[in-house]
Parts: C-alpha cells; structure tokens; sequence
C-alpha cells in the first residue's frame, strides 16, 4: 500500500493521495511490511517512530517524492531573541517543544555517542561554550539554564538575531 504525507495541507487526511496526512508520524502509526510511504517536498519538524517493523522480503520504505525535498527535523526556529548584556542574546523556550527528551537538561553518555556540543543558528552551527556556568564570551557560544517550565538559551552574536553577520 502507498500512503502519502504532506506538510503544506490544512490538516491531515487518510493518507490517500487524495487527502494525504500533514505529518510522517500518522503514515508511520499505520505503515505495514511492505507499504511505501510517499513524503511530499517541505520540511517536517517532528519526531519519527514508526510503530510497525518491515521483514526482510517486506521493508517500509519511506520516499522523498522528489529527491532531498522531504526535510525531517527535530530543529524548531527561534525568532524572538532579546539583548541580555553586550552582544549576547537571549531567548525562553517552553519546555514542552521536547516531550520526553530535552537536550538541554538530560544528560545523553555511553561509549556509543558523541555528541557534537552545538548550536544551529540559521545555516551555521556554534561550538557551546566550556563552561555552562558564565556568560557566553566568543562570538558564536552558547549556554542553557533550566527554569523549570522553560529554559534559557543565552548566545553570543552581532545581531538581535543571536547570530552573527557573516
């Protein structure tokens, strides 16, 4: 069975290519071995866990419709930068944008991973400052605190976008 999936509909269908879903995660609730699951171009920012596995003689496959049109993120953009001191910015994100897994307060460790300790801002990444405790002082660091119900983003940039202009 095909089931298709587009980020640009109002909201979700069947998966039909008629009345396609808004999200990969509803294909993936119902995909089967065998079936083929169609992503139109945009960009997804969710999270993927497909509750069916394929067999060997029977995979899920999951198709871009056109090639590298069909982005799957976990990146969610951050307009609402504020002047904290100097040229670093700040920001408050709702935990909740997480669900179970915040990055910025759960500890990820096992010889498996490597982390690579950034910060996406627009298309460049920054390395996170040493030491979680002070002010981001190079251009392009960062910091977060939890404040509970929300943390912190501190970074460390030339615009009132936390970045910088290069």
């Amino acid at each position: 069975m095909k089931i298709y999936v587009n980020a640009s509909v109002t909201r979700g269908g069947n998966g039909s290519k008629e009345s396609p879903f808004k999200a990969i995660q509803d294909a993936a609730n119902i995909a089967m071995p065998g079936d083929e699951v169609i992503v139109a171009p945009g960009i997804y920012r969710e999270y993927v866990n497909p509750k069916n596995a394929g067999k060997e003689d029977a995979r899920i496959t999951y198709t871009s419709e056109k090639p590298l049109a069909a982005v799957i993120t976990g990146a969610e953009v951050v307009t609402d930068w504020k002047k904290h001191k100097g040229s670093t910015y700040v920001t408050r994100i709702d935990n909740t944008i997480f669900g179970a897994y915040n990055p910025y307060i759960q500890e990820v460790e096992g010889d498996w991973y490597f982390a690579d300790n950034h910060i996406h801002t627009g298309n460049e990444a920054y390395e996170r400052a040493d030491d979680d405790r002070r002010r981001p002082r190079e251009r392009g660091e960062q910091r977060a605190e939890d404040h509970g119900k929300a943390f912190a983003l501190y970074q460390r940039g030339d615009t009132e976008k936390g970045q910088d202009d290069r």
